[in-house]
């Protein structure tokens, strides 16, 4: 009986907070459409400018795991689209929260090598040099210096 009693005392405790997790669900799925939308010039095929625009939104939502899947999706799908990649690498990176594992920088380098070949305009190219930048010599440049590197190329593309 003391268990029966004990198990509907953390029911008890419990009902309240689903109801206000039933009653938030419609309102979070509001949010989630009431969005802005990101417009992201670029030089990949235009048919994939709806799904980079996506993608453009939910990096600059703060929703890195989406905006990874979505660029990592374009990649696919066009693998020189130079967006895709600096989308990629940019949705690794949470400067909010906590800088990338030793896995992630890994994963953007890889990214961020050989840029030559893509078919990007220039400024495409210094969007992707500056988050190269931020990516670059990470086992021995600390993240502030980093972050200072990546500042500094972002300063230069908003001054041209």
């Amino acid at each position: 009986m003391r268990q029966i009693v004990a198990a509907m005392r953390h029911l008890s405790a419990i009902v309240p907070i689903l109801a206000v997790a039933a009653l938030s669900g419609p309102i979070a799925v509001a949010a989630e459409n009431t969005a802005g939308q990101a417009r992201f010039a670029n030089s990949c095929d235009p048919a994939l400018a709806t799904r980079i625009d996506s993608a453009v939104t939910e990096l600059h939502s703060f929703e890195y795991p989406e905006a990874e899947r979505q660029f990592r999706e374009i990649l696919q799908a066009a693998p020189d689209c130079a967006v895709a990649r600096w989308g990629v690498a940019m949705s690794l990176w949470h400067p909010l929260w906590a800088p990338p594992s030793a896995k992630e920088r890994q994963d953007a380098r890889a990214l961020l090598e050989d840029l030559d070949h893509l078919r990007a305009t220039q400024r495409e190219l210094k969007y992707l040099r500056a988050i190269a930048a931020y990516y670059a010599d990470d086992e021995t440049v600390g993240e502030a210096a980093r972050r200072q590197n990546y500042a500094a190329q972002m300063l230069a593309l908003y001054e041209e």
